[in-house]
């Protein structure tokens, strides 16, 4: 059975789902689908690997940073500042600012895949993550990320729900 196509089919549509259900307030007047739109290389490279077995880890990450320039081009959220000046400097320049964010996109994407390597690993951290970027948001005001974070947490449970991947060790009942 082929579980990561339907889990990312599932955890897109809860997003599809919460998107028509909170409307356009949800996202302070960004279209929630914008985003959607900019995963379709992420998505497509994942499902490519899932169903063919040939996608090499490079063109994974070409396919995830391709996805942050995307969003960052789509939506106008992008990397702008760091609390390092001499940083910040640069992130003034938007050519600079939107590569950044790309490059940090398809790094954190790369850093979960290498995490779900083990048996499923990465939902629990995806969620601990999100949760703990969903309270830092609410506590310096930004709704926005609080709503998406606490969005993806909610979509992530559902998966971690649904996929119970089954391991090789057995006890003595068979049971895993």
């Amino acid at each position: 059975m082929i579980y990561p196509p339907i889990i990312s089919a599932g955890v897109s549509g809860a997003l599809v789902l919460s998107k028509s259900w909170h409307g356009k307030r949800s996202f302070d007047g960004h279209d929630g689908i914008q985003m959607l739109i900019a995963a379709v290389p992420a998505f497509a490279a994942g499902l490519t690997e899932d169903f063919i077995k040939r996608v090499g880890v490079s063109e994974r990450l070409l396919a995830t940073m391709l996805s942050g320039l995307l969003a960052a081009m789509l939506t106008g959220y992008a990397i702008t500042r760091s609390d390092i000046p001499a940083l910040d400097a640069v992130f003034s320049f938007m050519s600079f600012s939107v590569a950044f964010t790309a490059f940090a996109v398809g790094g954190a994407a790369n850093g979960v895949n290498v995490i779900d390597g083990f048996n499923g690993l990465a939902g629990g951290v995806l969620m601990i993550c999100f949760t703990v970027l969903c309270l830092i948001a609410l506590w310096v005001g930004g709704f926005v990320l609080v709503q998406i974070c606490f969005l993806m947490t909610l979509s992530v449970a559902g998966f971690m729900a649904v996929k119970k991947e089954k391991t090789k060790k057995t006890n003595k009942r068979g049971r895993w």
